[in-house]
């Protein structure tokens, strides 16, 4: 019985959701309305010091794209109805967002501070520091956690490629490669 209402609280939730997106698609307001938070499921290893502000969340289709310019090329590729998220996002120092991962692409750009992170398939636990002017792109289903092992505030912008109405972050468990 609990499964069942648990079904119809994440069919109301979408329902929610989706009203909200047509709701704003069909207006033509200068401030609209922030998109609904959407539910991440269980958080296996906690987040803190954290703050995430999401700019705008809009729907961009399927997408397959090529540009050339000069010696530049770029891609990119979506199959199915993808939703594009920027947010931006402070940590304090000594703060972590927790063992997590993304479905899709993520571009992070560093604005100030640094943010360490950590590859939940390292054996080594080897850190990696992506300071202010640094940008850093993970793939989709790889666990990683990132820390504030500075003294100042880091902030950054993150941009997702995310299948539609879906989640930018899934919380994963610690995996064991790391003494934190």
């Amino acid at each position: 019985m609990s499964q069942r209402l648990t079904i119809r609280a994440v069919a109301a939730t979408l329902a929610a959701v989706f009203a909200s997106f047509s709701a704003l698609a069909c207006t033509d307001s200068a401030s609209p309305a922030a998109p609904p938070a959407i539910e991440n499921g269980p958080q296996f290893t906690v987040s803190s010091g954290v703050t995430n502000v999401t700019l705008v969340r809009a729907n961009a289709g399927e997408i397959d794209v090529d540009s050339k310019y000069n010696d530049f090329k770029s891609k990119l590729s979506t199959k199915g109805n993808t939703d594009i998220v920027v947010n931006n996002n402070a940590m304090t120092p000594g703060g972590t967002s927790g063992w997590h991962t993304h479905p899709g692409i993520t571009i992070v750009a560093i604005k100030t501070g640094a943010l360490t992170l950590y590859d939940g398939d390292d054996p080594l636990c080897a850190p990696k520091v992506y300071t202010a002017g640094q940008v850093f792109v993970e793939s989709g289903g790889h666990v990683h956690v990132a820390r504030n092992e500075g003294g100042v505030t880091a902030e950054w912008f993150t941009t997702y490629v995310v299948p539609t109405g879906g989640s930018t972050r899934i919380d994963a468990p610690a995996p064991g490669n790391c003494p934190f």
